[in-house]
């Protein structure tokens, strides 16, 4: 199956031999569900969507994920590969002008993969202007892209509190805390620096 994204409107599950989809949406006034490929998405047209506890807003197998770029104030760094289940060629680069940084890791991105292919919301928030008051530092930018090349790459907007405990994301109509460790995203700006460190076949 291919990469998927959805959040808690829709789920998708593979059974038997056959690996069909089973597809179940709740509609509600407004909401409106696609299936592309094996991708499911579900969008409200306007306001923010309610999200529940341990909802997975963005999910990509790990396998499917093509490329991700995380990009801060500071710094750009690019994974990606030309096959599912590659390994990832590496490429930083640096706005005060720091030599950039290649290198090669894992397929599973030094075993950091899972931290971005799969963003799960701890809770909801209520606005975007509530993310920016409670968490007040901009961490950047992370893009994923799956192998379904006709579907638009996600991009989500990181944010983190003040002690730096807890990470907020934005994307598309859905504000969130999530699960994801804060040092998820602190360690991609180390660059292949921790990447190499922490490689893993």
């Amino acid at each position: 199956m291919g990469g998927r994204r959805h959040n808690r409107h829709c789920s998708v599950t593979t059974e038997g031999p056959m690996r069909y989809l089973a597809v179940t949406c709740a509609f509600a006034a407004g909401l409106v569900c696609g299936v592309g490929g094996s991708k499911l998405v579900m969008r409200p047209q306007t306001g923010f969507s309610s999200v529940e506890p341990k909802t997975e807003v963005v999910s990509i197998l790990e396998d499917e994920v093509m490329s991700i770029a995380f990009r801060t104030d500071k710094m750009t760094l690019v994974a990606q590969r030309s096959k599912p289940g590659e390994i990832f060629a590496v490429q930083v680069t640096y706005v005060d002008g720091q030599p950039p940084q290649q290198c090669k890791v894992s397929s599973n991105l030094a075993g950091q993969l899972a931290n971005y292919a799969t963003i799960t919301a701890k809770r909801q928030l209520q606005s975007r202007s509530q993310a920016q008051t409670d968490f007040p530092t901009k961490i950047g930018t992370l893009e994923l892209r799956d192998r379904m090349e006709d579907e638009a790459s996600a991009v989500i907007q990181l944010r983190a509190s003040s002690d730096g405990k807890a990470v907020a994301a934005l994307y598309e109509n859905i504000a969130v805390e999530v699960s994801n460790p804060e040092s998820a995203f602190a360690n991609l700006e180390k660059g292949c620096h921790f990447l190499i460190e922490r490689n893993t076949p």
